[in-house]
C-alpha cells in the first residue's frame, strides 16, 4: 500500500465501500500529498498518507462503535 497509484487509491477506497463524505476525506488527504511542487519526496509522501489513512480509518472505527452503543 505504501506505493500506491492514483488506480491503485481508486481500488483502496472502493473496497473500503466508504460513505460519501468519508471518501471525500480521504480522497482530499490523497490529493494534498501529492500536489504537485511538493517538496517532499515519494517515499516521505508515501509514509504520511499511510499514517493519515490510519487515523482516518481509526475516525471511522470509533464512529461506528459509537452509533452501535447508542441503538
Amino acid at each position: 500500500m505504501l506505493n500506491m497509484t492514483r488506480k491503485e487509491f481508486e481500488k483502496y477506497i472502493e473496497d473500503l465501500n466508504l460513505n460519501p463524505k468519508m471518501e471525500k476525506k480521504y480522497w482530499i488527504v490523497y490529493d494534498k500529498i501529492n500536489e504537485d511542487g511538493s517538496p517532499l519526496t515519494y517515499n516521505q509522501r508515501a509514509n504520511l498518507l499511510l499514517g493519515e489513512l490510519r487515523n482516518l480509518k481509526k475516525l471511522l472505527s470509533v464512529t461506528f462503535y459509537f452509533l452501535f452503543i447508542q441503538f
